[in-house]
């Protein structure tokens, strides 16, 4: 939908307008910590506005007088278990000596290099 790209390991919420009608509607990253809450302005040309939270559009839509609040939750993890969160797909080459970030450059390269590869950013038009 047009939202940023957020490395894995910073804790924040991203909050992406989707269709927006105006260009004034930019995807904002707040820290995890924030709490976000919609409210549709008596002002509004519409009668309710649709909200998807994490891709789950809500029962009804926002009206006037109704209000949504959103937070970030803090998953704690013990003795390697994955205790939920968003999982991350990194690609590698299993014993390529380089700590399995696929080739040159250091291993903190793996998560861009996983993403260039993955959007080909600058890569030309019509390239494989």
């Amino acid at each position: 939908s047009g939202g940023s790209i957020i490395h894995p390991l910073v804790p924040s919420l991203l909050v992406t307008p989707i269709c927006p009608r105006s260009l004034s509607f930019r995807p904002l990253v707040i820290p995890s910590s924030t709490p976000v809450t919609l409210r549709l302005s008596e002002k509004n040309r519409g009668r309710e506005v649709e909200v998807s939270i994490d891709g789950v559009m809500m029962a009804q839509g926002l009206r006037v007088g109704m209000e949504v609040r959103v937070w970030g939750e803090e998953i704690q993890k013990s003795n390697g278990e994955w205790k939920g969160g968003i999982p991350c797909v990194t690609r590698t080459t299993l014993g390529d000596g380089n700590g399995g970030n696929g080739g040159g450059g250091d291993a903190a390269d793996g998560w861009v290099g996983g993403l260039n590869g993955l959007l080909k950013f600058n890569y030309p038009f019509g390239s494989e």
